[in-house]
């Protein structure tokens, strides 16, 4: 059985090995160089540099004294805040949501290549990071007066087949641990969670018959241990077999003992910002250019689907769910995907107008 943290909420939060990781092709903290796309997304835009910056930096510091000295919870109540992002149902930025200790669904965990692989690893664990932030819900935001990214009639077409019912589509995550604790651990957590939400994204787009880019289904999440915080992307490819990435693109001290305004804290609260504009602007964007095509795809597939006034067996009729995916293929159980259409290329998303967002 892999090793067990204890979560925020007192639950265990399983750690697989980076063997399984690995035979599940999850590769962690990859040297390989970035896709020549993703790269140029990452630092044309989420590097790109602001102006402004906020205190957030220079609380961490003063707070990080007390993170250290208590529990992860401790830890997380006082700093999360300040590196992440304070949602709109909380008085934050609008359009999104922060929740903590979301489950995610299992269907989109990577699948074994082989039964063997299952029977003598084991299946990964149960993906659920301590942290998530992406869109509010239409739910959650008629409880705070405030008008949600999408309309509760398209989150009818997506739901059935949904990562979590309780945020849609997130783009940051993050892994706490307490200073007893370690780094690697969060990032074997961080791993899975990523592959977990990058195969979602892959599989939204391509049932809405859109081909999704290395952008499109990339996660960008962060691990810290109370004196430390790492900020990864992920990202999968199809090399015949489905493989998953995890690299790391920026790391600083929570506490700076040369400077107390901690500017390699700040640089990544900008990539943070930056990455928070994007989100509610060119991805929310494409996101919700994608939702009628899978209502499309949808109802394409139902009207092909013999109905005679009679209740069909799935054996005799067909069903309007896929079979169990293979080892090559993401768990895809929104539609079969129907023939691709042509993804917009970077040059085109950076012609696209992002929010200014808030000041860092």
């Amino acid at each position: 059985m892999p090793p067990a943290s204890e979560s925020e909420s007192g639950q265990s939060n399983p750690v697989d090995s980076e063997q399984r990781l690995r035979a599940y092709g999850v590769f962690v903290d990859t040297q390989n160089a970035l896709p020549d796309a993703l790269n140029e997304y990452i630092n044309v835009l989420i590097k790109a540099p602001r102006e402004h910056t906020s205190p957030s930096a220079r609380n961490m510091g003063r707070k990080q004294g007390r993170a250290r000295a208590g529990s992860e919870q401790a830890g997380i109540d006082l700093l999360k805040d300040h590196l992440l992002f304070v949602g709109e149902a909380d008085g934050g930025i609008p359009l999104i949501t922060y929740l903590p200790q979301v489950n995610l669904s299992r269907t989109y965990l990577p699948a074994p290549p082989t039964e063997l692989v299952a029977k003598e690893l084991g299946l990964l664990t149960q993906p659920r990071p301590d942290s998530l932030v992406g869109y509010i819900t239409s739910t959650e935001a008629e409880t705070c007066g405030s008008k949600a990214p999408i309309t509760p009639e398209q989150e009818r077409i997506f739901l059935k087949n949904t990562l979590t019912s309780s945020v849609h589509f997130p783009f940051l995550s993050c892994q706490w641990k307490s200073s007893k604790k370690t780094q690697n651990e969060a990032m074997l957590q961080a791993a899975r969670d990523g592959s977990t939400i990058s195969n979602y994204l892959h599989d939204f787009f391509t049932a809405a018959g859109h081909e999704p880019s290395l952008i499109d289904t990339s996660h960008f999440s962060l691990t810290c241990d109370m004196n430390t915080v790492h900020l990864w992307v992920h990202w999968r490819q199809e090399e015949g077999d489905v493989k998953h990435f995890m690299k790391i693109i920026g790391q600083a001290f929570l506490r700076d003992i040369d400077d107390d305004g901690n500017p390699q804290l700040v640089k990544i609260r900008k990539m943070l910002r930056n990455l928070l504009d994007y989100a509610v602007g060119a991805r929310l964007q494409k996101i919700r250019s994608a939702i009628p095509d899978l209502e499309a795809n949808k109802a394409r597939k139902r009207s092909q689907s013999p109905r005679k006034g009679r209740r069909c067996s799935p054996t005799k009729c067909g069903s309007d769910t896929l079979s169990l995916p293979s080892a090559k293929s993401s768990n895809n159980l929104f539609n079969m995907p129907p023939p691709h259409l042509p993804s917009p290329t970077l040059s085109e998303t950076k012609k696209q107008k992002l929010d200014p967002g808030a000041p860092d």
